[in-house]
């Protein structure tokens, strides 16, 4: 089966959340880490916030994945009181997340004797656990000691920390995916998703056309009609199927040829569409509806890289800039924008007229990374607002969809709009996810893999919508359907060239046919009028007349353009109003 052929190893990776920079915390070994602020009396025995002093260089909580557990850090004073060196039974940790509070176990406390680490003075350690996994939600945690003299009930200190955690790098201490699992998992989804795109969608539009159009051909069989079987030269029975398109004489044709010839009408395929959005099993044809679950696919399959593109570069810089929180962030826009612009650039370029340059697959990529990188540094140091990390994310997709405008089919305009909408319908399911699948590694692969498709989907759909000059291939039938848009090189002042010139020409022939020139025909826009001439010697057939050598002609939408009298090339020019 086709599906199974074409999957591409180097996407087979695990989804990554998106999410917008939480910057309030510093970064060691990918683990999050909080900083405090006191609520202790200024002028009595309690707790510092560990981290209000930078000279200090102490991190109030560090969640270890590796131990499954809470580090809480502070400095303390107690005027030589010695109250700290308490059971403990005297210290409640609470966790609490919106209406739920949880109590956290102590599983050890004590002072921290490593000056090295946190500088002179005394430090405190209180080593926790929590059995949740870690995403977005606004988290409080209460510490609260009481003195160990039964006589002295007061409380001696009570913090509350607050952190809004992002999705940045969501984790659990107490269960987590193995990377293998992960990948695993990314492959499943991929190719589930491309089983159903390219094999249950065609099948869907297939039905949709025959309950349309094929119906007995005593239905539609007129008084006195004999029409013969233009295969066998037999005389239709009554009861065969045939495909009812118009009331042409020639229409009515078995529905068993329609199949053999890829649902194009046997006697009139310029005229008839009722193939638009009908393919079988060519997924990655580009023809009809299969092109916008190209876009979907691809979009899928870059958030598969781009998690893989991060865990990557975090593994491999593990110990030096990884650990620095706004460089963690440029390496997470750095991988989404070049995985991103590297895949749509990729669907967009197979399914223009242009041959596939690989340079501007790869310039675009370069520009996606950039921008990626960039913009996530940047916003890592303004805060952590919520308000911030959407309107991070709305800013990525609308520049990605410039990126993947640059010098191509796609008007940048309508790259940035489609960039827009997919943002925000993105934006909805970020949240959302964390509701259908709780576990922290789960979201990550479900989360960017699902908004990379949204992307994809997103853009192709909008542009799709707002093209209004298109060239649809007629003949030759195992090209038949496939669309070129002309919108952006037009609208840019360019001439459309249509040939088998492989540098030059923007729809270019790209079967045999000895009756092609290299530079065939022109399509010009003059005053919002497109207009088409052919070049040189060559031969250009309108509706079954010859446009003479040397003049333009005015084209309004529905032309069957024949590159030749006996070309099997053979387009329709579509322009919507």
């Amino acid at each position: 089966m086709i599906w199974r052929k074409n999957i591409v190893a180097l996407f087979l990776a695990a989804g990554l959340a998106l999410s917008c920079p939480s910057p309030a915390g510093a970064q060691q070994n990918g683990d999050q880490k909080l900083i405090w602020a006191s609520r202790s009396d200024a002028n009595a025995p309690g707790i510092e916030a560990a981290g209000v002093d930078t000279a200090s260089n102490v991190d109030a909580v560090y969640h270890d994945k590796e131990t499954k557990t809470i580090d809480l850090f502070f400095r303390a004073w107690d005027g030589n009181r010695q109250f700290w060196d308490f059971d403990e039974k005297n210290l409640v940790v609470k966790e609490v997340v919106g209406e739920d509070t949880l109590d956290l176990p102590v599983v050890f406390q004590g002072r921290v004797s490593d000056t090295t680490l946190f500088g002179a003075g005394e430090v405190f350690q209180v080593k926790t656990q929590s059995e949740r996994d870690y995403h977005r939600e606004k988290r409080t945690y209460l510490l609260t000691w009481r003195s160990p003299d039964p006589n002295q009930k007061e409380m001696l200190a009570d913090i509350s920390v607050q952190k809004n955690w992002s999705l940045l790098t969501p984790f659990s201490l107490t269960r987590q995916l193995s990377f293998w699992d992960l990948l695993v998992l990314a492959l499943f989804i991929l190719a589930a998703a491309l089983l159903v795109l390219s094999e249950l969608f065609p099948w869907i539009n297939i039905y949709q056309f025959k309950k349309k159009y094929v119906v007995p051909y005593a239905q539609v069989k007129k008084e006195g009609e004999r029409k013969l079987n233009p295969i066998t030269g037999r005389a239709l029975e009554p009861n065969e199927m045939v495909v009812h398109l118009c009331d042409r004489a020639m229409c009515d044709v078995p529905f068993r040829i329609w199949k053999n010839r890829n649902y194009r009408c046997w006697h009139c395929p310029e005229h008839c569409d009722g193939d638009a959005h009908v393919w079988t099993g060519e997924f990655f044809s580009q023809k009809g509806g299969a092109q916008k679950l190209n876009w979907l696919w691809f979009g899928a399959a870059g958030g598969a890289l781009a998690w893989l593109i991060n865990v990557g570069l975090e593994r491999a810089l593990a110990g030096s800039a990884a650990e620095n929180q706004e460089y963690e962030y440029a390496l997470l826009g750095f991988s989404m924008g070049l995985a991103y612009a590297f895949m749509l650039s990729w669907v967009e370029e197979i399914g223009q007229g242009r041959s596939l340059s690989v340079g501007r697959i790869l310039l675009r990529t370069l520009m996606g990374a950039t921008m990626g990188a960039l913009l996530f540094y940047v916003s890592s140091l303004i805060g952590d607002a919520n308000w911030l990390g959407a309107i991070t994310w709305l800013v990525f997709c609308v520049l990605l969809g410039l990126v993947i405008s640059f010098n191509s089919s796609i008007n940048w305009k309508r790259g940035a709009l489609s960039g827009l909408i997919a943002g925000l319908v993105s934006g909805v399911v970020y949240y959302l996810i964390p509701l259908l699948f709780p576990e922290a590694s789960v979201v990550k692969i479900i989360t960017l893999i699902v908004a990379g498709g949204i992307l994809g989907q997103g853009m192709i759909q909008v542009v799709k919508r707002l093209d209004k000059i298109e060239l649809q291939v007629v003949s030759p039938s195992y090209r038949s359907g496939i669309v070129f848009a002309l919108d952006n090189f037009l609208l840019a002042g360019k001439n459309i060239l249509i040939g088998k010139d492989m540098k030059t020409c923007d729809v270019r022939v790209k079967w045999e046919d000895p009756y092609v020139l290299a530079k065939h025909a022109e399509l010009r826009l003059a005053n919002n009028q497109v207009y088409i001439k052919p070049l040189g010697e060559a031969e250009l057939w309108i509706n079954e007349d010859r446009l003479q050598n040397g003049k333009s002609m005015l084209i309004k939408g529905g032309e069957i353009i024949r590159l030749g009298r006996n070309s099997d090339t053979v387009f329709k020019y579509l322009q919507k109003s």
